[in-house]
């Protein structure tokens, strides 16, 4: 008996330390897969700008968004063959943010669909209070007439759902109040949304095979 309440414990310890329990926090960083592509021409990317269309969206968010676009923006285009130089053409990313709420269909099997297409098929229906839609536009402009990759822009839009009460995973011992449950879901969406940006730019802007 001793020996099942140390593992017990043990397993409590290790799902607080390594983030079982662990409270959503922005993940906001793109590292690409693709192998680096030799130099194509020089861009130094300035600050982004960025219009979140929602005001429940907190300004510390928006701020940590967009300072990591330029930060994972820079990066990206210099594994993708161009790096930022002294006197480079400057650029920078332009895009808006728009998130709405919307309810649930009326049946759970409809519900269940929906989580499935939008990758969450491992969440019950049943638990799902509404969803979250968000939608973004991102474009690379550029101050001079310079050609591709300049004026590539994406589209992708992330569905993600607000729980009716805690996640299986999360701390039995605390109750999420409604505003923690939005705050989860808003965190969680915002870090798909610029994951599958940022994605969709690479896809856009790598040279294709011919």
């Amino acid at each position: 008996m001793r020996l099942i309440w140390i593992v017990l414990c043990a397993m409590l310890y290790g799902g607080c330390t390594h983030g079982v329990f662990s409270r959503p926090s922005l993940r906001l960083h793109y590292q690409s897969a693709l192998p680096q592509v030799a130099l194509q021409k020089n861009l130094l990317l300035q600050a982004p700008q960025i219009t979140f269309l929602q005001d429940f969206i907190p300004h510390y968010y928006q701020r940590k968004y967009a300072q990591a676009l330029q930060k994972d923006g820079t990066t990206l285009l210099a594994h993708l063959g161009y790096p930022p130089a002294p006197h480079a053409p400057s650029a920078f990313l332009k895009g808006q943010v728009h998130l709405a709420f919307e309810p649930t269909p009326p049946t759970l099997k409809e519900t269940k669909a929906m989580l499935k297409a939008s990758g969450n098929e491992y969440v019950d229906p049943a638990r799902v209070l509404r969803m979250l839609r968000a939608q973004s536009t991102l474009t690379l402009q550029c101050t001079q007439q310079i050609g591709f990759p300049c004026g590539v822009q994406v589209r992708v839009q992330v569905l993600e759902p607000i729980w009716r009460a805690n996640p299986l995973d999360s701390d039995p011992n605390v109750q999420a109040t409604d505003a923690q449950r939005y705050n989860t879901t808003l965190i969680e969406t915002l870090n798909k949304l610029y994951q599958q940006s940022l994605h969709a730019l690479e896809a856009q802007i790598h040279p294709k095979k011919e």
